[in-house]
């Protein structure tokens, strides 16, 4: 046991050290962050895409569309150009986007704008506002009243009543579970990726550096692959961790100086089930112990350093099926395959938070899921094990596909 802790040791170290363990850990954030920051970017520049108008008409109308102006147009009140001349000079000199003309009656309705101004077209919003204003004016004239006119051309309301199995994400709360579930498939893609260069270059390296016959002189193969891999698993928990300091160091600024920010956070959070929470969780942790294991069986096969990219990029591969997976079932959570790979390791953590999150499936299948990754973790560590001890020592100039391919062909 001493030897396994030795080797975990030496590989918690040797990477903890480096500036790109660090980065592997900022770089979620960093992307979490740009995102946020794109949106807010684009949010902003939507609002000044906005176009100005000037409106000219009865002033009732004026007044009504003034007041409803703000998400697709802004009113300017100020300019009120009235003969053909004036409007023509006014979108010369750019003082607005567009001037909508509006004659008593909507006998007459006109947008004039400007072809060289960069804003959107507001004729949308307007054509559909004036026509519910004109059904409203003509319901007037004819001497129907408000209550009445608003029942004729008010939707008609449908009652929604779900037949939902027990022990299933809320209806209420599967578009929260939904945006989480995705969420976290791609935190799980991102942890994946990094830890599949870590095992591939760990394993990788020592092989192809000729120094795993000194290390194997010295430490049995399994108690050597072992200790490899509780290192690799210190690594995470300790990412985990940092995750999670961060985290609270958040929270408490956010609560404090930006209580605005930090209410929908806690609404948002309020509505996660903890049942859909820890399935979700315990599905990415497992998912990860499997390909880590599988990238470790892969990279035993690993002869020459230019192999171990080759290695590695055949386990990414592998973990784009459930990543591309989780986002397209959103739409038809019930799907055979989906049905399938819900419960089959290395898939399920990209399509069961999916199907729960959309109430596809009760909580029992999500424990399901996770004892059935659970067992696979564990049989995919007893088979990485039995690889890399048996092809510690073997060498040849063939890549590691060929050489498993071989392998399995006994050739």
């Amino acid at each position: 046991m001493n030897k396994v802790l030795t080797v975990a040791q030496m590989v918690f170290k040797k990477r903890v050290r480096s500036a790109v363990y660090y980065w592997m850990i900022l770089a979620p954030l960093f992307f979490l962050a740009l995102t946020f920051g794109i949106a807010k970017f684009t949010m902003s520049q939507a609002e000044k895409s906005l176009p100005r108008i000037a409106i000219v008409a009865p002033q009732p109308l004026k007044k009504v569309l003034e007041q409803s102006s703000g998400k697709k147009y802004r009113v300017k009140s100020s300019v009120t150009p009235t003969t053909y001349a004036q409007q023509k000079q006014v979108l010369k000199k750019g003082k607005v986007d567009g001037i909508l003309v509006i004659s008593p009656d909507f006998e007459r309705v006109q947008y004039l704008y400007n072809s060289d101004a960069q804003a959107t077209n507001p004729v949308p919003a307007l054509q559909a506002q004036l026509t519910a204003l004109r059904s409203q004016t003509l319901a007037a004239q004819a001497g129907i009243d408000s209550a009445t006119w608003q029942k004729m051309i008010g939707k008609v309301k449908i009652d929604q009543h779900a037949f939902q199995q027990k022990d299933t994400v809320n209806q209420t709360d599967r578009a929260t579970a939904d945006g989480l579930g995705k969420g976290m498939v791609l935190v799980a893609f991102l942890f994946l990726t990094s830890y599949v260069s870590i095992v591939g270059a760990e394993i990788g390296n020592e092989k192809s550096n000729h120094l795993i016959e000194g290390i194997l002189a010295a430490v049995p193969a399994r108690k050597h692959f072992a200790g490899k891999m509780l290192g690799i698993g210190a690594l995470v928990v300790l990412q985990i961790v940092i995750y999670t300091v961060l985290g609270i160091i958040g929270q408490v600024i956010l609560k404090n100086k930006y209580p605005d920010l930090y209410r929908p956070i806690k609404q948002f959070m309020a509505t996660i089930s903890s049942q859909y929470l820890f399935v979700a969780v315990i599905l990415t942790l497992l998912t990860v112990a499997l390909y880590v294991f599988l990238t470790a069986m892969i990279a035993a096969f690993v002869s020459r350093n230019e192999d171990i990219s080759q290695a590695t990029s055949m386990v990414t591969s592998l973990m784009f099926i459930p990543y591309i997976l989780g986002f397209i079932l959103g739409s038809n959570p019930n799907m055979l395959i989906a049905k399938i790979l819900g419960y089959v390791p290395f898939f399920s953590f990209g399509v069961m938070p999916v199907r729960l999150a959309m109430g596809a499936v009760p909580y029992w299948a999500g424990y399901v899921a996770c004892a059935l990754a659970l067992v696979g973790a564990i049989a995919m560590y007893w088979c990485a094990a039995i690889v890399y001890e048996r092809n510690a020592f073997a060498y040849s100039n063939i890549g590691p596909l060929k050489a498993i391919i071989n392998k399995i062909l006994r050739k």
